[in-house]
């Protein structure tokens, strides 16, 4: 449980920052890490196999909210937020 929503989070993380690119290589960092308990001798080879693909549908499930988010931020109405700058004082 705290794998998968380690996974969400971090994927969310990564959605909201950066590209679709970068979803593979945090993919295999995390399965390196996650893979690191069965060389401990901790999980059977089944179990190992269960929590990989547990934690690459989480990260990838993260990253498509954390990017949907971004898009859903980003698709705003531009003269609202330019107000709001105008309005609070922010830089002009």
């Amino acid at each position: 449980m705290l794998l998968a929503l380690s996974a969400l989070t971090l994927g969310a993380m990564l959605g909201l920052r950066f590209t679709g690119y970068v979803v593979l290589p945090a993919t295999g960092c995390a399965l390196v890490v996650a893979g690191a308990g069965w060389f401990s001798g901790d999980d059977t080879f089944g179990s190992l196999i269960s929590k990989l693909v547990l934690l690459m549908a989480c990260l990838q499930l993260g990253y498509l909210g954390g990017a949907a988010l971004r898009f859903s931020l980003k698709s705003r109405d531009p003269f609202q937020a330019r107000w709001r700058r105008t309005y609070f004082g922010w830089p002009r």
